[in-house]
């Protein structure tokens, strides 16, 4: 890891653990699928068997349920929008970490050359 010029990753220990940061994302985004397929499964069961408008959907029309299948429930959304914006704040909040590492090195530069 020391050749080749590339910088090596400052460790983990040196760093303050971001608070939210117990697993991967990866991880969480794969524990969300999970969930929502759940839910899915928990309702597809009593709108299969129609009973979903007391039995009178059998011929062709779906159940509010079955369509409920489809569309993602509200807490679905939500969930999901709270994770986009978690996603987001991160970004930004890496951009801003980069920001000031970068600002602090071109003050460091700027310091050593006026001497």
């Amino acid at each position: 890891a020391g050749r080749g010029g590339a910088k090596e990753r400052p460790s983990a220990e040196g760093r303050a653990p971001s608070p939210n940061r117990r697993c991967s994302l990866k991880e969480r985004r794969a524990l969300l699928a999970k969930e929502v397929q759940k839910r899915r499964e928990a309702e597809r069961p009593r709108a299969a068997r129609g009973e979903g408008a007391g039995g009178r959907d059998r011929a062709g029309a779906r159940s509010s349920e079955e369509v409920a299948c489809e569309v993602r429930s509200p807490e679905e959304q939500a969930l999901e929008r709270a994770e986009q914006e978690r996603l987001h704040e991160e970004k930004l909040a890496r951009i801003q970490q980069v920001e000031t590492e970068i600002e602090g090195r071109w003050v460091d530069e700027t310091e050593i050359e006026g001497r």
